[in-house]
């Protein structure tokens, strides 16, 4: 499955580090999440197993939304493992050669830690699963760009999604062919899935095209939604006229 990855620059959860104090059972700890699903606590094994330096504990301030379908579990592992390569000095030569470790910790992940390990800035394309596949930088314009992000309160596990999921995917578009003129008819093959279990989607999505973004879609398996804007004037009207809902956050992209 292919898949657009854009990188938000004021949208994050944040990842406190205490060197002092090794990796134990109650680092990385994240209310509603249960231990075994804590992408954070599995890599921090993949990196004890691994490696013979000390993990150092971590707090995680979580400030995306929990089953949102934003990437914030897989970014908050690709942003621990980085980190921990930081505080142990590895290069990024030395961190691109250890990708094929976090194989575990999923697609999304591999592609959050190819960003930070190569060091791109911009939008990311991913053809299969991130290490079997293709990443690479894509032209799609992000400077003066902002996304507007809606979440009505609702929840969806990814897992659950792709369960639900017929595998009837959009036809291939490929990496060149992802521009800002053709990004209109961007379609997101996991949206119908998350529509039919939570119909009230539909709503956001109205919501969000009535405010006239150059796109309007399901993020990742949703529930979240996003448009996109050309400018931060159209960003900022689009942000008060959604502002009913629970979660709605302004970010220009990295």
């Amino acid at each position: 499955m292919e898949s657009v990855f854009v990188f938000l620059s004021d949208m994050y959860d944040t990842l406190e580090f205490d060197v002092n104090r090794k990796f134990s059972e109650d680092s990385a700890d994240i209310a509603g999440i249960d231990h075994p699903d804590n992408s954070i606590k599995k890599a921090a094994k993949i990196l004890e197993n691994n490696f013979k330096f000390d993990v150092p504990h971590v707090t995680v301030t979580k400030k995306l939304p929990i089953a949102g379908g934003v990437g914030g579990g897989s970014s908050n592992a690709a942003c621990f493992v980085n980190t921990v390569f930081d505080i142990w000095g590895f290069t990024l030569t030395e961190k691109m050669e250890s990708l094929g470790l976090f194989r575990p910790l999923g697609a999304d992940t591999s592609v959050f830690l190819f960003k930070y390990f190569s060091d791109l800035s911009g939008a990311l394309y991913m053809n299969g699963t991130g290490l079997d596949g293709d990443i690479e930088r894509i032209d799609l314009p992000t400077l003066g760009h902002y996304v507007v992000l809606v979440n009505d309160g609702s929840k969806l596990r990814t897992k659950q999604v792709f369960e639900y999921f017929n595998g009837e995917v959009s036809n291939p578009v490929g990496p060149k062919h992802i521009t800002l003129s053709s990004i209109s008819n961007f379609q997101n093959s996991l949206q119908p899935v998350a529509i039919s279990m939570l119909p009230h989607i539909n709503g956001v999505l109205n919501a969000i095209s009535a405010t006239e973004p150059l796109f309007c879609g399901v993020s990742g398996s949703g529930p979240s939604c996003l448009g996109y804007y050309d400018s931060s004037k159209a960003a900022l009207s689009a942000q008060q006229a959604l502002r009913c809902y629970d979660l709605v956050c302004l970010s220009s992209i990295d």
